[in-house]
């Protein structure tokens, strides 16, 4: 009986098991990725041999993004340089990516197709930055002038092209240009007239004229006429005409520079132009 004892003791001793080894988890895992890897290898082999073809397209685009999303490559950080004005709700919508999305599965063309969409956005570059970024560099409209038109002001950018949606308000240092055709004319007068930035500073508005050419309005109400050909002659004579003459502190209303050889003002309405002194002759008075 004591015996029978024992042997029943015994046998409710629990048994202790050894513990793994360290190395075992790490080649499990690395085990699932290759049985994992093999499936998105050997599988798409059976699909075409099996005649299924729209199928594999299918399964590659469903089964491999699973899989390299578990193997790491998963958006984590999305980079964005070069945003100014465009709202970041904006920028993030047009790239329609979120974290932890399968970074394969990400379409920097299409993303960058989205982005240059945007009223801000002149130009834009969309990179896969493996494992897990995704990088974009912004190129934003460069303000030029406000473009008046049927009452309106309208932003345009340095290519002439309009930026909708922007504020004038926001832009009221810039000139102001008039007239079909001048957004797109508008970077050479403005580069002419940059060369005098004291006569520039008080340029009001900049008129294109039948397509051809640009009336200078100053802030005082005189214009300027400049030609068709040769502005930057016609522009620097009558900069140097206001250094010597002070033109525009007179009740001037038209200065017409068009013609090469000559200079024709015209005063304002209802300004009578100064007497010129009498010539004297020499002698006694018969």
């Amino acid at each position: 009986m004591p015996a029978l004892n024992k042997r029943r003791a015994k046998a409710r001793k629990p048994v202790r098991r050894t513990p793994p080894p360290r190395w075992l988890k790490p080649v499990l895992r690395g085990s699932v990725a290759l049985v994992a890897l093999g499936a998105v290898v050997g599988l798409p082999t059976w699909f075409v041999r099996a005649g299924h073809a729209d199928a594999l397209g299918a399964w590659a685009r469903t089964n491999g993004m699973i899989v390299s999303a578990g193997l790491g490559l998963a958006v984590r950080d999305v980079l964005v340089q070069g945003r100014g004005e465009s709202p970041g709700k904006d920028v993030l919508a047009a790239l329609d990516v979120r974290r932890g999305s399968p970074i394969l599965g990400f379409d920097p063309h299409e993303a960058k197709l989205r982005l240059e969409q945007l009223p801000w956005v002149r130009k834009a570059t969309v990179e896969r930055r493996l494992p897990d970024t995704v990088f974009i560099r912004l190129e934003e409209r460069a303000p030029m002038a406000l473009w008046q038109r049927d009452g309106k002001l309208t932003l345009v950018d340095r290519d002439g092209a309009i930026i909708p949606g922007a504020d004038p308000a926001r832009f009221g240092q810039l000139p102001q240009i008039i007239g079909e055709g001048a957004p797109a004319n508008a970077p050479t007068i403005l580069a002419i007239t940059a060369a005098e930035p004291d006569l520039r500073a008080r340029v009001a508005a900049m008129s294109f004229v039948g397509g051809r050419r640009w009336t200078v309005i100053f802030d005082n109400g005189a214009e300027v006429q400049l030609p068709e050909q040769d502005v930057g002659r016609a522009w620097a004579k009558f900069a140097a005409m206001e250094r010597t003459q002070n033109v525009l502190a007179h009740d001037v209303a038209n200065i017409d520079l068009r013609l090469p050889d000559r200079t024709v003002v015209r005063l304002s309405p209802g300004v009578t132009p100064p007497k010129a002194a009498p010539i004297r002759k020499s002698g006694k008075d018969t």
